[in-house]
Formats: C-alpha cells, sequence, structure tokens
C-alpha cells in the first residue's frame, strides 16, 4: 500500500456535523500532521543502539525494552526505545 506521506490528517467531526464541516472555517477543526509511527523490529533497535540482534532480542524479553507483542511477534515503539536510552544514560 503506497501512501503520500505529506499529506495531512484531518480529524472529521461526527457525521451529523460534517455538512458545517464544509463550510466551516478551516481552523475550526483540527489539522493532525503527525504520521503514526512505525513500530521497530529487534533488528531495528540493534542498529539503533548498535549492539547484535541477539542482544536485542535479549533485552525486550527481559522486558527492558518494553515491547508490543503481536502473537509470536515482539515489536517496539519508538517513544519506548527513547525511554529505555534515556534510563540507561550514566550521569
Amino acid at each position: 500500500m503506497d501512501r503520500n506521506l505529506s499529506t495531512p490528517h484531518i480529524k472529521l467531526p461526527p457525521p451529523e456535523d460534517r455538512k458545517s464541516f464544509l463550510c466551516a472555517p478551516k481552523d475550526k477543526y483540527e489539522v493532525d500532521t503527525k504520521l503514526p509511527e512505525k513500530l521497530l523490529r529487534a533488528s531495528d533497535v540493534a542498529e539503533i543502539l548498535n549492539i547484535s540482534k541477539s542482544l536485542a532480542y535479549q533485552l525486550m524479553q527481559q522486558g527492558k525494552i518494553r515491547t508490543v507483542v503481536i502473537q509470536a511477534a515482539r515489536r517496539v515503539r519508538p517513544e519506548d526505545l527513547k525511554t529505555f536510552i534515556e534510563e540507561n544514560l550514566n550521569p
């Protein structure tokens, strides 16, 4: 599926308000320009942290890096990887 990533997402109002939405000023409804971030695989985590893939898997399985479990797959949200990095900084 190929998406145009530069198009902002518009949060539409409920169906009963859509007629007024079409005639409303542009600033009345929120325009969300943030795109959802992709979940990271162990290989992505390993590359970002500059560690081996097996160590990345180990950290994920031990719960040291918070994961999302989808059936047998584990994925890491970018914000959870950032949290892991911040929590492991030396003073």
